[in-house]
């Protein structure tokens, strides 16, 4: 219900901003209340997908580093160091999902280093996955510009 009923807030200050934008005597003041307004009311608008895109992008971002470990690992290639996602929790989405994606990046740099064929199949599978990722991304920005 917390989640649900800030979600809900961030919506209705959007409405309250709206209807004080217009008592501004200033234009710029005016436009930059409607601005905030805009953000917030986009915002509301995916609150309620925000947290469950979370997830699954975190679950798209695992398989992908899990199946780049293994490739790495067939290959006798280094593991970058992921010293990062281990010392952060699970539990804490965003900043699991942030640390897979610093781990994510060092094992694009460690593919490019290999120019040999199973580097460029998981650098391609490894771009897939995280083409899965941007989409899921680009839902919340299309519902967003939808609001």
């Amino acid at each position: 219900m917390f989640y649900d009923t800030l979600g809900r807030l961030v919506g209705q200050a959007s409405k309250a901003l709206v209807a004080t934008a217009g008592e501004a005597e200033d234009p710029r003041r005016a436009r930059e209340i409607r601005q905030v307004a805009t953000l917030l009311r986009r915002t509301g608008a995916i609150w309620p997908a925000l947290f469950s895109t979370l997830d699954r992008e975190c679950r798209l971002l695992e398989a992908a580093w899990s199946e780049a470990r293994a490739a790495l690992e067939a290959n006798g290639a280094p593991l970058p160091e992921a010293r990062d996602l281990d010392a952060v929790e699970e539990a804490d989405r965003l900043a699991y999902a942030r640390a897979l994606e610093q781990v994510l990046d060092d094992v694009v740099g460690t593919l490019a280093e290999r120019d040999e064929p199973w580097a460029r199949g998981a650098a391609l599978a490894l771009r897939k996955r995280l083409a899965e990722v941007e989409l899921l991304r680009g839902e919340l920005v299309e519902a967003m510009l939808e609001a």
